[in-house]
């Protein structure tokens, strides 16, 4: 039951359907006098809750519809429906998009020749966080131009509910790139999120996150990070002509650290515009939500990668992955060399045409 006032709309839908039951012939007019002055005058919801609990009475609903698709006030939560043909597909990615009503601080309403646009702030989004256009946008709906006075009452009843409602943040709707620090994270329970990538497959439970890489560099090849082991998120936004990532910052790495290009890092997974976008950045909401608190060093984690990228003399107690040592003029355990080789290539530091020229020159030297 919800406790909070009832709004105008709501003592409307309820009055509404009392005339209906009594259409219906389930209510005499005595019930229907006594029954219309409580919904009138009642101070909570849930009074008028319960004395219609009887009737067939369907919970508060407010719909409107738009360019993109449809947006839906419930009792306590927004539903955005993403499902036009001409959506942009990082939001049909991203559909249903459900925001509870306490997670909104604010509607922002924004009449346009092409159509209204109305975007939810939400609890705990930084004041400097750059928007997207709003056809990108998964807080953000279209509705229809013409169809203005359902638009402006569909936001008046929006804003008039959050006024009633106290304000909670959800940290999982909130990408690392929006967020303010210190979020409490959400109650922990199941979860399972998962991202198919031209790379390979992302998944994310309650413990931590799997990448199996497939194809490209870094192709077969798995990795698994523990959340505890997580320091940061990182989100890069892809452009038209060029591709985002997300990456896992892991705790203990040096200050200086220079993680290699995406396609490379292990920790890492290229995303392109679009599908993978959307649920890409939903993956990294739900990772940043949960990596609160003090993080546990893994330094079996701590990282695979080519020691250019590390600073020097940094971070004593981490090793620095070797090379293998091909130095002119040095044999030493060839074989030995030429499996390290063959590691550095499958982790790949080394590239393809670089392992080959190295392994050319150490058995050149034999």
């Amino acid at each position: 039951m919800t406790t909070r006032q009832p709004t105008d709309a709501e003592r409307q839908h309820y009055a509404r359907a009392l005339h209906d039951a009594v259409a219906a012939g389930s209510l005499d007019l005595a019930g229907f006098d006594r029954l219309l002055a409580a919904v009138l005058h009642a101070d909570r919801l849930e009074e008028i809750e319960r004395l219609t609990s009887e009737l067939p009475v369907g919970p508060f609903r407010m719909e409107v519809s738009g360019a993109e698709g449809t947006a839906v006030l419930e009792r306590d939560r927004i539903v955005l429906q993403f499902d036009r043909a001409l959506t942009q597909s990082v939001k049909k990615a991203r559909s249903p998009r459900v925001i509870p009503l306490p997670a909104i601080a604010s509607v922002e309403y924004e009449p346009k020749r092409s159509g209204v646009h109305v975007r939810f702030r939400l609890v705990g989004e930084a004041p400097d966080y750059r928007r997207r256009d709003p056809e990108r946008d998964a807080n953000t709906v279209t509705l229809w131009s013409d169809r203005r006075e359902e638009a402006e009452a569909f936001v008046a009843e929006v804003r008039q509910r959050i006024l009633l409602e106290p304000r909670t943040p959800d940290p999982q709707l909130l990408p690392p790139q929006a967020r303010v620090p210190g979020l409490a994270p959400p109650p922990r329970g199941e979860l399972f999120v998962q991202l198919r990538t031209f790379e390979g497959t992302v998944t994310l439970d309650e413990n931590g996150v799997l990448l199996d890489f497939q194809r490209g560099p870094k192709r077969d090849t798995r990795r698994w990070l523990p959340l505890t082991a997580i320091a940061a998120v990182e989100f890069t936004t892809p452009g038209r002509w060029r591709a985002g990532s997300v990456r896992f910052v892991l705790a203990g790495l040096p200050a200086g650290y220079r993680p290699p290009e995406p396609k490379r890092d292990h920790d890492a997974f290229v995303i392109e515009p679009g599908r993978e976008e959307g649920e890409g950045e939903d993956l990294a909401a739900h990772v940043a939500a949960r990596i609160t608190g003090p993080r546990v060093v893994e330094p079996g984690l701590l990282p695979g990668n080519d020691p250019a990228h590390w600073p020097a003399g940094a971070h004593e107690g981490l090793t620095r992955p070797a090379e293998a040592d091909t130095a002119e003029g040095e044999t030493g355990d060839v074989p030995g060399q030429l499996r390290e080789l063959a590691r550095l290539r499958a982790e790949g530091i080394l590239t393809d045409a670089e392992y080959e020229a190295k392994k050319r020159d150490l058995l050149g030297r034999w």
